[in-house]
């Protein structure tokens, strides 16, 4: 997918990756310094990946496993139900409008 973009986009200056090892193996990272590409593998990228790796497995292990709903429509209302009371209880959620 790369090469193809490369070949109909034209190289990135810069390439921002984590420290998967997909991302850090010699022939990868040849493939970016031949095409003069500019490798970023900053701290950020690491902690989100790390972070939403997190909320993944807490999705599933505390969400979607135990409800096996049957449609996408259940796992989505589902989902969002959970997010938003995970939201509140760390007080991450935006305050409520009070009522007029």
């Amino acid at each position: 997918a790369r090469n193809e973009a490369v070949h109909h986009c034209g190289p990135p200056e810069i390439m921002n990756a984590d420290r998967a090892s997909q991302f850090t193996s010699c022939a990868w990272v040849d493939r970016l310094k031949r095409a003069g590409t500019r490798i970023s593998m900053d701290g950020g990228a690491l902690l989100d990946t790390v972070f939403i790796e997190r909320l993944r497995r807490s999705l599933m292990h505390e969400c979607a496993y135990p409800h096996a709903w049957e449609t996408g429509a259940q796992a989505r209302a589902g989902a969002g139900r959970w997010i938003a009371f995970c939201s509140h209880q760390s007080g991450l959620a935006p305050p409520m409008a009070e009522a007029v």
